[in-house]
C-alpha cells in the first residue's frame, strides 16, 4: 500500500518554498498519494478579503487558517507522514494531534547554520529531522534531537533544465555575468568588485544599498521559472553562500540549492568553496570554485573567453546531478532512513 503524506508548505518563501513546490511535484511523479496545505494560498485569499488589515495582521490569520487546514487534512485525509520544509512554524498542540492519530511527522530545515537556534525550538519536537548542513548534526544530537540526519539539497530536471529563449527574453536575461540572491554584506563586496562587467543582478533589497551597483540591478525577487531563464542566458552565473567569509561555526559545509539547480540548467557557474562540493561534483570538471574574492577577476576573464571549456564544465554538471542529486534522489533517502527506523515502507 502506498504511504499517503500531508505536505505542508513553509510560511517563508526563498529557497525553502521553491524546494517544497519541487517536492510536491516529485512525489505526485512518484505515484505518491499527496495532500498540500499551502499558506500562500491562504494569505493571498485573506488579503483580498481584508485589504485594510496591516501585514501583522495578514500573518497571524494565516497560520491560525493554516492550522485549521492541517487539522482538518490530518483528520480527512488521513496521512502516514506530514512533512515541512523550514517547519519552525509548527505548533506542539498539532504534533500532540499527529501523535494521536500516528502520523509520522518530518522536516527538511534549510537555514542551517545560520538558522540553527531557530530551529532548535522546534527540531526536538519532529519525529525525524533532516538537514543540508552537516556541521549542524551533532549540535542537534547533543540538544536531545536524536533522529536527524544529513540531507543536501538537488535540482529538479522538469524545472531546472536547458531551453531556448525567445528574443524578448533574450534582451531582458541575456549577460555576461548574472546574480541572483539577497543583497548580504559579504555578497555586496563580492559583486562591487565585478560591477564593470556586463552583471545584471536580481533579488530583493539591492536598490539603495550600492550606488556602483545600481546600474546593474534589473529588480526584485524573481520566481523559480525566470530564475532559470536568467541561469540559460547567462554566460557565467555568480554563486556566493550568504555565509562566505564569516566566523567557522558560522560558515558551514553545505551547498546551497542554487548550486544544484544551475547545474541542472546546464549553465556554467563560479561558486564559492564549500566543504561538501568535492562530494558533489567533481572541482574544476564540473564546477569551478574560488577561495577569496581577489581570484574573481582572473577567472571571470578567463572563462568569459573560453566557450568550450565553460559549456564543457556546464554540460558535466548538468549530468552529474541528474544522475545523482535530484529531489527523487533525496526522497528516496529520507524514506529509506524513515523505513528503517520505523519498519514501514514506503516505496512508492
Amino acid at each position: 500500500m502506498k504511504r499517503k503524506i500531508l505536505l505542508a508548505h513553509p510560511t517563508v518563501g526563498g529557497g525553502s518554498l521553491i524546494t517544497s513546490l519541487n517536492i510536491a511535484e516529485t512525489l505526485v511523479e512518484m505515484g505518491y498519494p499527496i495532500k498540500v496545505v499551502d499558506p500562500w494560498e491562504y494569505q493571498f485569499l485573506i488579503q483580498k478579503k481584508f485589504p485594510d488589515k496591516n501585514k501583522k495582521d495578514i500573518n497571524c490569520l494565516t497560520k491560525e487558517v493554516t492550522y485549521e487546514y492541517l487539522f482538518k487534512a490530518i483528520r480527512d485525509f488521513k496521512p502516514d507522514l506530514f512533512l515541512t520544509i523550514f517547519g519552525v512554524y509548527i505548533r506542539k498542540d498539532l504534533f500532540s494531534f499527529m501523535k494521536r492519530e500516528k502520523v509520522i511527522s518530518c522536516c527538511w530545515f534549510l537555514d542551517d547554520p545560520w538558522g540553527f537556534d531557530e530551529a532548535t525550538k522546534v527540531a526536538s519536537n519532529y519525529d525525524y529531522f533532516f538537514t543540508h548542513e552537516p556541521t549542524t548534526i551533532e549540535r542537534y544530537r547533543k540538544l536531545g534531537v536524536k533522529k536527524v540526519e544529513y540531507l543536501p539539497e538537488a535540482c529538479n530536471p522538469n524545472v531546472h533544465k536547458k531551453m531556448k529563449l525567445d528574443e524578448n527574453e533574450l534582451s531582458k536575461y541575456k549577460c555576461d555575468l548574472s546574480f541572483v540572491g539577497k543583497p548580504h554584506p559579504n555578497r555586496i563586496s563580492f559583486l562591487e568588485k565585478l560591477a564593470d562587467y556586463d552583471l545584471k543582478v536580481w533579488g530583493d533589497g539591492w536598490e539603495e544599498i550600492s550606488p556602483r551597483l545600481k546600474r546593474c540591478i534589473q529588480g526584485g525577487d524573481v520566481s523559480q521559472n525566470i530564475m532559470v531563464k536568467i541561469f540559460n542566458a547567462s554566460k557565467i552565473v555568480l554563486n556566493l553562500h550568504p555565509t562566505y567569509g564569516m566566523k567557522r561555526e558560522i560558515l558551514g559545509e553545505g551547498v546551497n540549492p542554487r548550486t544544484f539547480a544551475i547545474a541542472g540548467c546546464g549553465a556554467f557557474q563560479l561558486v564559492d568553496e564549500r566543504g561538501e562540493m568535492k562530494k558533489f561534483f567533481k572541482i574544476g570538471e564540473e564546477v569551478v570554485t574560488f577561495k577569496h574574492i581577489d581570484e574573481l577577476p582572473d577567472l571571470v576573464e578567463y572563462y568569459l573567453t573560453h566557450l568550450d571549456k565553460r559549456e564543457a564544465i556546464a554540460t558535466r554538471a548538468q549530468k552529474q546531478v541528474y544522475k545523482e542529486h535530484t529531489y527523487r534522489h533525496r526522497l528516496e533517502k529520507m524514506f529509506n532512513f524513515i523505513e528503517q527506523n520505523e519498519y514501514l515502507d514506503f516505496s512508492p
